[in-house]
């Protein structure tokens, strides 16, 4: 892997527009993509408005692989949605997956973003420069960042 590639997040999405037939090996490809340090979202294409039982189910099979939290890494949209909903705001920073990526990126530094931005403990702390603090429950600039004027700190 080159040093260029090292840098940039690892992003898989995974789309499904109807019964997921391999469900059984989930458990080892999350484990595998966990490993990779991947972060992976999911999204269930449904042919109408209304939901049928094969949305349903297939949105809980997805649910296994994405990654945490899962109800922000998955979402169950009608077919005609996907591009404006998804394709469009994948990046979006004000978008369900946009949110994540960005969060991602700056911990894999594409990037860095404000610490108060990271709404989890799971992603504050993917960013060098952000610690996640129990007491006040966010995500704050790190003791290291707080103390020295450099853009990366050494521990």
């Amino acid at each position: 892997q080159s040093s260029a590639a090292s840098g940039r997040a690892k992003i898989l999405l995974i789309l499904t527009d109807g019964k997921i037939h391999d469900a059984s090996q989930l458990g080892a490809a999350r484990a595998v993509l966990d490993g990779q340090g991947v972060e992976t979202f999911g999204v269930v294409l449904r042919r109408f408005a209304t939901h049928t039982q094969t949305d349903i189910d297939a949105e809980q099979v997805l649910s296994t692989i994405v990654s945490e939290p899962r109800e922000d890494h998955y979402m169950n949209i009608p077919l005609d949605d996907f591009s404006g909903s998804v394709l469009k705001d994948f990046c979006n920073p004000n978008s369900k997956f946009g949110k994540i990526i960005l969060a991602y990126q700056g911990a894999a530094g594409a990037g860095h973003v404000p610490c108060g931005s990271f709404s989890t403990a799971r992603t504050c702390w993917k960013d060098g420069q952000c610690s996640w603090s129990d007491a006040d429950v966010e995500c704050q600039w790190s003791s290291c960042h707080k103390h020295c004027n450099m853009d990366i700190c050494v521990s």
